[in-house]
């Protein structure tokens, strides 16, 4: 590949090279053999990559960097008692020496890394350092940095910050677990000057030094399945290695078997090997398992992963109630990318030791338990993170069987997905089969296990519960606050517990009972009772000794959320059991992970077979479920949202409230049966074919459905079917507990001055307010700036079951859509006559919906059928609700007086003979028909009704013109407003209401209108910076207690359009929580920004007056912007999406605002450009960003620094025109280096090319396009094959944007173009 020069391509990149720093010559050291250049490449076994450096005998000339370790050191901890790297330097002279002004570093390029303290080391005497990173100079001495286990540079520096006197370079080699590095001893027999110590020696002399490992064992063939015999060879590429292996699970040592020839594999077999070598450490040990399996399981295929474990005829797992584990092999299996198969005989994609037992205090016993699972290194049982298909990084793993209670076998993944999807934190889950061989021999149908979920353990992980982690000699505060995961459960055996007031026996998670230190269980038991004494002081909530309210103690919100997750599952064992929590340093206690929900969502345990009630009932043997609303077990839910189901008499009214406003915002996205449905099919499809398999192994509890199950449906398919029968009646009823929030005759957004807005609900008076202030004040009363919505709520139903309707199956295309219009526009009275559901049906379950049957019509002639409901309507402008649901099987296209307003399924190109688009069928079956129509919002569609005679017209299709059933059946309901005296809108406004009767209130509903301002919209709002990771605080800020660089983070909006727009009604609803009706500024003038903050007070700290001006308030609920990327979703006035995106913190994205000082900027943010591509996003030109301004300039701006050039000029001539000068950084009046602004690699392997553009971070109006020739004359777009793959961290506010492609076919040329935007 070619890049030509000029034009609009960017040069390539060149970099500088630092000074290296002044060393003095070699010197013998008195006690320490010379390390002359010209030695170092022939000592024997030691790798010596690394030289260490003495100094003539100066005033410093004595001082000696001995001995370091780089793997924290668990024998000699610190004063903190935390085990440390550490580094060692010896005073070989005969005077004391100080070390004032010295400097310890790891960076060649940063000689005063760490500077001493006054201190002294005495004649022949030595100094540890710990090198924790904790900065710390006091009786230890605690530098800035850690050490590296993979080797770094090493150094002594004297006081001017130039003259190294001693060091390790260029760097040490690996480290290893209990083994430090340094000089050897003169009396060492090998001669060696650098290596290793078995037994480290800090403070004093090193003893017997070893050379380095060998390297590891390479085996023939890794870990797989096999069907013949085959020989595995071993080889270590270390000249004079032993290889010595086991083949009986055993760790290899110097009396294992010695490796002379191919090892014979025939049985089950795992290998385990090392090599040793005379003078070195012990290699690292190696393991593969190899397990036989018989030709019928050679045979089978899934399209899950595939697990399979082997304790390699060691027997079955242990209890739950053991505290030891079985050691195993785990192979894992994916489906081929192309196939979709997955085959045993297939390399795995995983292998690994680990160590299991059964799990589940009521499942341990079944004959397919569950297991606990931790993945183990291969030379010993300590922790290996493992990967697997697809999920974060983890050693600690549970496989969760479903036998008795679940049928469907994914009730723990359903709930776990909705809990991640309202933001908490859940176990991630993948389907497997699961393999368990435990006799050693062949493995065999036998050894199939069925369906399993693979599930994060709970526990501390950034990928998990992302919490600090509390060590063991954190005994004070603010360290000892946490990390702390607990639960209430029952306790294994032997296991810990801990007491606290309200909840009785608690039990530690991480750090378990056994890892928690007195103090630090003395510490959260305090808390915790602090935190009960609060919640029960009914009504202030205020813990009299503290003066804390439980608010201090307790996340609210989470346990509101936790609680919901519960009350919709119904889950019978709530509360008492698997209930767990977590504090993070600092932090309050947080509700969850949510955790086994095998009981509920109507299972086979009778208790949770009611979904009409609040909480499940008594079963057999007299086991009482868990209450909702108070329950002597847990009382902590009780206090905080009891005492019962009646919020008039709730302890904490404003806490009840938020419950009930909380409901209504999950029950409009998350908690929608659309959702829950789309969740569970999901699942269900993955799943679809593997549950036979594992039916068929476990028959001793067959899946019957239940009573909410379609008649048609059977076995399994009737599980799921039932499971959604049963969540929809659930949802209803919880519905139906709750006052329904007011409506409005407008959806909001824009409207003419004049407009008048009536609002209503069915269950009670409204009371509004127009200021964006809530109609509730504190603790229930009415607010005084609330008024009382005078009007009457009357809601009727226009069409039903018994509505009559016309329709028609046409034979051919003569209609056209003459037959949509309305009632005085088409004629239907020659159609047949019909009544509500129209359809036909082989079976029954859509049977009690079909009230005209037209299958000797439809059937085998015609997919569709056209059918034609009328209805008459008075006074369409008092309506403020009108809902439109359609039972259809399959699609429909529905009219509105001859306007489409809905449509399911519908093709591309609708016909009188149409069948649905690509001849599907309803996802769901028939489950899906009967239970959750499709609705549609007429709402929106109000213009359109008239005052008198209206039809809804239905284009009703199959998926195939030889199905089996159909239906298309609608039902109409209209909520208006008699006798009212509308609110006249004359300016912009935003109205809250709720319904307010018997002291208790609906959850609040809100509508914007905006009169005259523009709305914001996806074209004129842009979200143009994030700062989610800022740097870390500064001395200042720390001591004006800005400890947490969370608090710095911030969003910026840009009004990138012609006019000015307001911001009423915007509200994010993922990522951050923000509503705009209290925001300080309402109205965004053209080109103005403003900025969300996660703390006003920090951030003005941070960013100044200028910048805290543009501020117009802070993220709600303390919410924050997640550090590893999340989904930001803003909404407007009229529920339009502005912006629905996902940021990342890893490549493509810029990584240097992840943590490293830039935020992420909007490149060209007038361009409007796609917030979800990581090429529209770069670091900023500046550490610490922008926010309410920015750091580009436009071309103009640029120019007017050097004389306005013209951008076609070239001044310097240098065959960079002046705009690419602006666009790539440089300057129009001083030539640029030929190879500064592109680079190109090739990767030799697959022959991918990478080209790389410079661009300068600072500007603003250009077009960037990467174009493609291959003959320098034409050229075009480069399409899709050019994959942008990131940016290289800024360097002088510059930055080089990767584009990366396969081979390039035909394509030899590539450029970037740049463009002035117009």
């Amino acid at each position: 590949m070619a890049c030509p020069r000029g034009g609009n391509l960017i040069g390539s990149l060149h970099a500088g090279r630092p000074e290296p720093p002044r060393k003095t010559p070699h010197r013998m050291i008195p006690g320490y053999p010379l390390l002359p250049r010209a030695r170092l490449a022939r000592v024997g076994i030691v790798l010596l990559a690394a030289t260490l450096l003495g100094l003539p005998r100066t005033a410093f000339a004595d001082l000696v960097l001995t001995e370091l370790m780089a793997v924290a050191d668990e024998n000699r901890r610190d004063e903190d008692g935390a085990p440390s790297d550490w580094l060692e330097i010896a005073n070989t002279g005969s005077e004391p020496q100080s070390l004032l002004g010295y400097y310890l570093t790891n960076n060649r390029n940063n000689l005063m890394r760490w500077e001493f303290p006054d201190v002294d080391i005495g004649a022949g005497s030595y100094l540890v350092i710990y090198a924790s990173a904790k900065d710390r100079i006091g009786q230890e001495l605690h530098t800035s940095f850690t050490l590296d286990r993979d080797g770094e540079y090493l150094a002594l520096v004297a006081p001017d910050g130039v003259t190294v006197i001693s060091e390790i370079a260029p760097q040490y080699p690996e480290q290893f677990e209990g083994v430090s590095y340094g000089v050897a001893p003169p009396e060492n027999p090998l001669d060696l000057g650098l290596g290793y110590f078995e037994q480290p020696t800090p403070g004093s002399g090193n003893g017997t030094v070893s050379g380095p490992p060998p390297v590891e064992v390479v085996f023939s063939e890794t870990s797989r399945m096999f069907t013949e015999p085959f020989s595995l060879e071993l080889n270590c590429p270390t000249p004079g290695a032993v290889i010595r292996y086991t083949t009986d699970r055993t760790v290899p040592g110097t009396r294992s078997t010695v490796y002379h020839g191919p090892i014979p594999v025939s049985a089950n077999t795992q290998v385990r090997a090392r090599a040793f070598v005379s003078g070195g450490l012990m290699g690292a040990v190696t393991a593969h398992a190899y397990l036989r399996l018989t030709n019928r399981v050679a045979g089978f295929s899934s399209d899950l992963p595939i697990i399979v474990i082997s304790s390699h005829g060691a027997g079955t797992p242990p209890s739950t109630s053991s505290t030891s584990r079985k050691a195993v092999s785990m192979l894992f299996f994916e489906p081929d990318p192309e196939t979709g198969r997955t085959l045993l005989t297939e390399d795995p994609v995983l292998a690994t030791r680990a160590g299991i037992r059964r799990r589940g205090s009521s499942s341990g016993n079944w004959p397919k338990y569950s297991l606990s699972v931790e993945t183990w290194r291969d030379g010993d049982d300590e922790d290996r993170n493992i990967k697997p298909l697809g999920l974060p990084r983890e050693a600690d793993w549970i496989l969760n069987a479903r036998y008795e209670w679940d049928l469907t076998l994914l009730r723990n993944p359903f709930v776990y997905e909705i809990s991640r999807q309202i933001g908490r934190y859940a176990p991630r889950t993948r389907f497997v089969e699961v393999f368990s061989d435990t006799s050693g021999t062949d493995v065999s149908n036998a050894d199939y296990f069925g369906v399993y979920s693979l599930i994060e353990r709970i526990e501390m992980d950034p990928n998990r519960v992302n919490i600090e982690r509390l060590m063991p000699w954190e005994d004070a505060e603010p360290e000892i606050t946490g990390g702390y995961i607990f639960k209430n459960d029952r306790p294994d055996p032997g296991e810990p517990t801990f007491n606290v007031a309200g909840m009785g026996q608690l039990t530690g998670v991480d750090p378990d009972g056994l890892e928690l230190t007195t103090r630090q269980r003395s510490w959260i038991t305090s808390h915790l009772n602090e935190l009960n004494t609060a919640l029960t002081n009914i009504p202030s909530g205020v813990n009299r000794n503290t003066r804390l309210h439980f608010s201090d103690y307790l996340d609210v919100d989470s346990w509101i959320d936790h609680h919901h997750l519960n009350i919709l599952a119904l889950n019978i064992d709530w509360g008492r059991h698997s209930a767990f929590f977590y504090k993070d340093r600092g932090g309050k206690i947080v509700s969850g992970p949510v955790w086994d929900y095998d009981r509920s969502l109507g299972c086979e345990d009778v208790r949770d077979n009611n979904p009409l009630a609040w909480e499940g009932g008594v079963n057999a043997v007299g086991t009482v479920s868990s209450k909702t609303w108070f329950d002597s077990r847990y009382p902590w839910y009780g206090h905080l949202l009891g005492p019962s189901a009646d919020a008039s008499r709730a302890n904490y009214p404003d806490i009840r409230q938020r419950h009930t406003d909380r409901w209504a915002e999950l029950r409009e996205r998350e908690f929608s049966l659309s959702n829950l449905y789309a969740v569970i099919d999901g699942m269900a499809d993955e799943i679809r074919e593997a549950q036979r398999r594992n039916f068929s192994k476990w028959r001793q509890h067959p899946p019957n459905g239940g009573n909410f199950a379609t008649l048609e449906s059977r076995g399994w398919t009737a599980e799921i079917s039932h499971m959604k029968g049963w969540l929809k009646a659930r949802v209803d009823w919880l519905d139906a507990q709750y006052y329904a929030s007011p409506s409005f005759n407008s959806v909001g957004g824009a409207t003419e001055a004049g407009f008048e807005l009536v609002m209503g609900s069915p269950d009670g008076p409204v009371y509004y307010t127009s200021d964006g202030s809530d109609p509730r004040r504190t603790r229930g009363s009415i607010s005084l700036s609330a008024t009382p919505f005078e009007g009457t709520v009357t809601t009727i139903t226009l069409l039903d079951d018994t509505s009559p309707c016309r329709y028609h199956v046409p034979v051919n295309d003569a209609l056209g859509l003459s037959w949509i219009a309305s009632a005085d526009q088409f004629d239907d009275s020659n159609w047949p006559e019909g009544t509500g559901g129209i359809g036909f049906e082989s079976g029954r379950d859509l049977s009690g919906l079909i009230d005209t049957d037209v299958g000797d019509e439809m059937k085998n002639v015609n997919a569709s059928c056209y059918v034609r409901y009328h209805f008459e309507l008075d006074d369409p402008d008092s309506i403020v609700k009108a809902m439109l649901a359609i039972h259809s099987d399959d699609g429909f296209v529905a009219y509105l007086n001859g306007v489409e307003i809905g449509n399911l399924l519908k093709p591309a190109e609708l016909a009188w003979d149409s069948a649905t688009a690509g001849h599907a069928q309803r996802s769901g079956g028939d489950t899906t028909v009967l239970h959750l129509p499709e609705i549609l919002d007429l709402t929106l569609a109000r213009e359109h009704l008239r005052d008198g005679a209206n039809v809804i017209a239905l284009h009703g299709f199959n998926s195939d013109v030889n199905e089996s059933d159909f239906l298309v059946r609608p039902e109409l309901s209209v909520t208006h407003v008699v006798s009212s005296s509308p609110l006249v809108i004359n300016d912009t406004q935003t109205i809250t209401a709720r319904v307010y009767r018997n002291r208790i209130w609906s959850a609040p509903e809100t509508v914007t209108l905006v009169v005259s301002d523009q709305i914001a919209s996806r074209a004129n709002l842009v979200i143009s910076e994030i700062m989610y990771n800022p740097l870390n605080p500064s001395a200042e800020e720390l001591a004006s207690g800005y400890d947490d660089s969370d608090f710095f983070e911030y969003l910026e909006l840009l009004n990138i359009g012609e006019d000015p727009l307001s911001l009423a009604g915007l509200q994010f609803i993922s990522g951050l929580k923000f509503e705009f009706s209290g925001a300080t500024i309402s109205r965004l003038e053209p080109g103005e920004r403003v900025v969300l903050v996660r703390d006003a007070a920090a951030f003005e700290f941070r960013y100044g007056e200028d910048a805290a001006a543009r501020v117009i308030g802070e993220f709600a609920n303390d919410a924050g912007l997640a550090n590893g990327g999340e989904r930001l979703a803003l909404i407007a006035a009229d529920q339009s999406t502005v912006q629905d995106f996902s940021y990342r913190d890893n490549f493509p994205w810029p990584e240097t605002a992840d943590g490293d000082g830039a935020s992420l900027v909007l490149a060209n943010p007038f361009s409007g450009p796609d917030h979800g591509l990581a090429v529209s996003w770069q670091p900023s030109a500046h550490d610490g960003g922008t926010p309410g301004g920015t750091d580009t300039l436009l071309y103009p701006e640029w120019a007017a620094q050097f004389g306005n050039p013209d951008p076609e000029s070239d001044n310097d001539r240098d065959q960079r025109v002046a705009l690419l000068e602006f666009a790539e950084g440089g300057s129009p009046n001083q030539p640029a280096a030929a190879d500064s602004t592109v680079r190109v690699k090739i990767n030799p392997e697959d022959k991918s090319v990478v080209v790389s553009f410079r661009r300068s971070l600072a500007v603003d109006g250009l077009h960037f396009e990467v174009e493609v020739s291959d003959d320098l004359e034409n050229w075009q777009l480069a399409g899709h094959e050019w994959e942008f793959v990131g940016t290289d961290p800024p360097e002088d506010g510059t930055a080089m944007f990767s584009f990366r492609t396969a081979a390039p076919d035909g394509a030899n040329y590539v450029r970037q173009r740049v463009r002035l935007m117009e």
